[in-house]
């Protein structure tokens, strides 16, 4: 391995910044402690009047709530009165009791044209006579028709009521009353002691008052400021003309600032606002910015020598996170690479190889226990993989599930795979008394270096590739990489390449259909065919669909596929067209990645549209194992493609998926019978055969059915015999290019008869 080589970091990297921070704060620690004093000064005038704003604010609040009050009693009074009015007669006391509740009013008074009180509401004082100058007389005697009064005390009750008046014709006259204690209540919130308990400071350092425009102290926060009147000249004269004013007073020993604000509503001015701040505050901070300044300046030294020693530390940590991974403590895929480059250029002349491992069961566990026992195992596995590290055998952590070991010195394959397997008892030893034992094992792609080996990504390439061999077979523990993975992966690559070419390429004739009729029993008429895709490489020659399709599916082409099929199934309809069979359908297969797409069905029907053929002359055929997974959105889509028109086949049933309590809510039109149920007819084993069934259990669904893989006359006279629908194989046809699909319509003379049916 090549020795890293890692730079000195030099301390005189630090010294000049750390001179001139350390300047930089004594300087800065003498500006500020002015700055703090002159400051804090300015700060508190701005408070101050800050205060006096919100003091104004409520001042006006409670104006304009004493006015809105009085204006919403006397329209409810009026209101009131009126109503009473409106009966035209005196009302005795029941009477009036029950208007003052109908009314939502306290009291209703009737009194005649002396002031003579003759009923009452509450049926209280009747024949109480108002004396002179109380309210109802003065009402009495000013010959108004109505009159509201502003909120007083009853002069009986001594309870807070709004009273209103109105006069009848003759002279008797009636008293509303509304209780306005909560009223009162109300507009008391807004007096001066309550907001300035409101502006009051958390730390009671912090002293306000009102003054009058006399400069008594009104209300302060501070009671023994309470009746003190302002006697200094120069803030006699400053609050005299309406100016702002502050000065430094001293208070139980302690040394405060007091500000002083004129308050104004609407123009009027009220009084001064007087905040007092203590100035002990003041020099707390002062010291406080000092020892800050000279603790910052110890700060810096200490950073400059903590700087330096987390800088080694930070560095190696980088190495750690760079070339290590973080939870299995291993080596990771970094180091890996430059490990394997080096071993390729220098390695000494013995045998080599790369094992890539992968530990399968992991997503179970993950799923099961938690992502943290995940990680727990790959931790011990790693541990465990360290105690046996040695000159010869390296051990790395490539992905997530996946561990590289690296061993050299094995004399064939047969001690590479004793060391190998050893390896694993013991990696695996621990887990001996875990519940989830059963769920982890291993699976081992190994590639020899030798001396034609070019680089580390193509020595992993070829493991990967060797382990790819081994999951193909789940009993399958280990697989030795070899020249036919590699030209397996070239033709996989060649394959992929022709299915581009012949998509993107313009080369589409190197993608063509072929067509198996399939037939009408009770008729012998063609009533469709089935579109087989097929593929011919100028390079490759004919490819057979059943790889061309599987690297299609492999490699995220077989959507695209899809279409050209289908644009290819519907030129040829456009040729039963042009030949005269315009009955007869073309069935296509689907695969479960396009139906899964949302847009299939949109450019299914462009496609359709560019040909200008007919939703109904194209079969969807569909294969069991599509509805594994997805089942409820699948046969949603399966019933928006039978309302365009299509028909639906399920292709190869009786060997997967489906039952019959499954069918009745599939959106499906045909069945097609598997080829091994019709492999299975042979003379003498009638009796043994379900497929009878079958097909009755189908027919009672209201399904028809193909059967397809029909090579013999006796299977074609079975399926006659139990009313198989249509019949699709060899016993009538092999699979035919268009042209001969088309000559063998016209040979079996089934143009007449779709013009004689017609």
């Amino acid at each position: 391995m090549r020795k890293r080589r890692y730079k000195e970091i030099s301390v005189s990297t630090f010294l000049v910044p750390f001179l001139a921070i350390t300047l930089s704060f004594v300087v800065l620690s003498s500006l500020t402690v002015q700055a703090i004093r002159n400051y804090f000064e300015q700060h508190v005038v701005q408070d101050a009047r800050g205060l006096a704003l919100s003091y104004k604010s409520n001042l006006q609040k409670a104006v304009e709530a004493k006015e809105m009050t009085n204006s919403l009693l006397e329209d409810k009074l009026l209101m009131a009165g009126r109503t009473v009015l409106s009966t035209g007669r005196v009302m005795d006391n029941l009477e009036l009791e029950s208007f003052a509740r109908m009314l939502d009013v306290d009291v209703i008074y009737y009194y005649d044209q002396t002031g003579t009180l003759l009923s009452a509401s509450d049926s209280k004082n009747i024949g109480w006579k108002a004396p002179e100058g109380h309210p109802v007389d003065r009402f009495n005697r000013s010959g108004l028709e109505k009159h509201v009064e502003k909120i007083r005390k009853n002069t009986i009750t001594h309870l807070y009521y709004k009273f209103s008046y109105f006069r009848r014709t003759d002279g008797t006259f009636v008293q509303v009353g509304i209780l306005a204690d909560k009223v009162v209540a109300f507009l008391t919130s807004f007096e001066t002691e309550r907001i300035l308990l409101e502006l009051d400071t958390l730390n009671g350092k912090r002293i306000v008052s009102f003054l009058g425009d006399d400069l008594h102290v009104s209300s302060s926060t501070d009671n023994t400021q309470v009746g003190l009147r302002i006697t200094d000249p120069e803030a006699v004269k400053a609050l005299k003309a309406g100016d702002e004013y502050h000065s430094y007073q001293k208070i139980r020993g302690e040394s405060y600032l007091q500000v002083f604000v004129p308050v104004y509503v609407d123009g009027l001015k009220l009084g001064f606002l007087s905040v007092m701040e203590s100035m002990t505050k003041n020099s707390e901070v002062v010291g406080g910015v000092t020892t800050m300044s000279l603790a910052a300046m110890v700060v810096v030294y200490l950073s400059v020598v903590f700087s330096m020693l987390s800088s080694f530390r930070k560095t190696r940590s980088l190495v750690q996170t760079a070339y290590f991974d973080s939870v299995s403590g291993l080596p990771n895929q970094a180091y890996l690479l430059e490990f394997l480059e080096e071993k390729i250029l220098h390695g000494r002349n013995r045998k080599k190889a790369v094992v890539m491992v992968t530990v399968t069961g992991m997503k179970v566990i993950n799923l099961t226990y938690g992502l943290e026992e995940a990680d727990r195992i790959i931790r011990n596995i790693g541990a465990h993989l360290k105690l046996q590290e040695k000159e010869n055998l390296r051990f790395f952590r490539f992905s997530a599930s996946q561990f590289i070991v690296y061993l050299e010195g094995y004399r064939d394959k047969d001690e590479l795979l004793s060391q190998l397997f050893e390896i694993q008892l013991r990696g695996l030893g621990y887990l001996q008394d875990k519940s989830w034992e059963h769920e982890l094992s291993f699976q081992m792609g190994i590639v020899e270096l030798t001396g034609h080996s070019s680089s580390a990504d193509h020595l992993l390439k070829d493991a990967l590739l060797a382990l790819d061999q081994a999951k193909r077979n789940h009993d399958q523990l280990y697989a030795f990489f070899d020249e036919a993975m590699e030209k397996q992966l070239e033709r996989e690559n060649q394959v992929e390449k022709e299915i581009r070419n012949a998509l993107f390429g313009h080369k589409l004739a190197q993608l063509h259909l072929h067509y198996q009729p399939q037939v009408e029993l009770s008729t012998g008429r063609i009533i469709a065919f089935e579109a087989l895709a097929r593929m011919e490489s100028e390079k490759l020659g004919a490819i057979s669909p059943q790889e061309f399709i599987a690297i299609a599916e492999k490699k995220g082409l077989i959507i695209d596929l899809g279409y050209a099929v289908t644009a290819l199934a519907c030129r040829f309809i456009q040729s039963l067209d042009d030949a005269g069979y315009g009955e007869v359908r073309v069935g296509i297969n689907v695969s479960v990645m396009q139906l899964l797409r949302d847009d299939f069905l949109g450019k299914t029907l462009e496609v359709i549209k560019d040909y200008g053929v007919e939703c109904w002359r194209l079969k969807l055929e569909i294969t069991e194992s599509i509805l594994m997974e997805n089942y409820a959105r699948i046969n949603e889509k399966l019933a928006q493609i039978r309302q365009l028109g299509m028909q639906v086949e399920l292709d190869d049933f009786g060997t997967g998926y489906s039952s019959f309590a499954r069918l009745e809510e599939l959106a499906i039109d045909a069945l097609k019978i598997d080829k091994s149920f019709i492999d299975r007819i042979a003379d003498g084993r009638k009796s043994s055969l379900i497929l009878a069934d079958l097909i009755s259990m189908a027919h009672k669904q209201g399904l028809v059915v193909v059967a397809e893989g029909v090579e013999t006359p006796l299977q074609e006279e079975y399926l006659r015999e139990n009313c198989c629908d249509y019949l699709q194989g060899y016993v009538y046809s092999r699979p035919l290019p268009e042209a001969e699909a088309l000559a063998l319509l016209d040979k079996t003379g089934l143009k007449e008869k779709w013009k004689m049916d017609a």
